[in-house]
């Protein structure tokens, strides 16, 4: 199983630290998607802007306390739909880090779901699609833990004969985002830099707390 630690957090987290606000209500969440309609225009890379996504240290593949989230080419004038644009495209990034290390063990997702209350914004699914360069679908139900906890429950009670049987029929998807060929090859150069830059930054935050 892999890991993401900063995933509708670091938008969150963005949101708050661009608007000031402690908590979020529901008249910031409608923000939030207001802002999601401005990206439109936004292309791939978010315009020299990259985020490592690394608020809480990082999990797969890195798995390093000592990771920080970074922002990489801020400048006077950037937006609030263009930084938050950022933020996701490196969560982006992060997950496919998470599928890249199944492919090299030689374990290929056949199929990726999406889940959790990022699912919700469409800008979001369909960046996540090209940034992974395939389709992705949603989840009927968005709470993933609770169905993956229920499947696991369900099977160790033999009321599934097999997790595969159980998952077959636990977990149902809805919508589809289908990955756009152009907008994916973009994107395969924003991750590039991201791998990139993550160990020179990795380096950087190891030797300021060991030293």
């Amino acid at each position: 199983m892999g890991s993401v630690f900063t995933g509708g957090l670091g938008v969150e987290w963005g949101y708050k630290l661009l608007t000031g606000k402690e908590k979020l209500g529901s008249e910031d969440f409608a923000e939030i998607n207001r802002l999601s309609r401005q990206m439109a225009d936004i292309p791939p890379g978010s315009r020299g802007l990259v985020f490592l996504p690394f608020l809480t240290g990082s999990g797969t593949p890195h798995f390093d306390a000592r990771d920080k989230a970074s922002w990489l080419g801020l400048s006077t004038g950037q937006s609030t739909a263009l930084l938050l644009h950022s933020v996701m495209e490196g969560v982006a990034c992060n997950i496919r880090e998470n599928v890249d290390v199944f492919e090299h063990d030689g374990h290929a997702a056949k199929r990726i779901h999406l889940g959790g209350g990022g699912s919700r914004n469409p800008v979001w699914c369909r960046m996540i699609s090209n940034v992974l360069g395939r389709d992705v679908r949603l989840l009927t139900v968005r709470d993933a833990s609770v169905v993956g906890a229920a499947i696991l429950a369900g099977a160790g009670v033999r009321f599934f004969p097999s997790l595969e049987e159980a998952a077959g029929r636990a977990v149902k998807t809805g919508e589809t985002y289908a990955c756009d060929g152009e907008q994916s090859a973009k994107y395969n150069r924003l991750y590039q830099q991201y791998r990139e830059v993550y160990p020179c930054l990795n380096a950087f935050y190891r030797e300021s707390v060991d030293g």
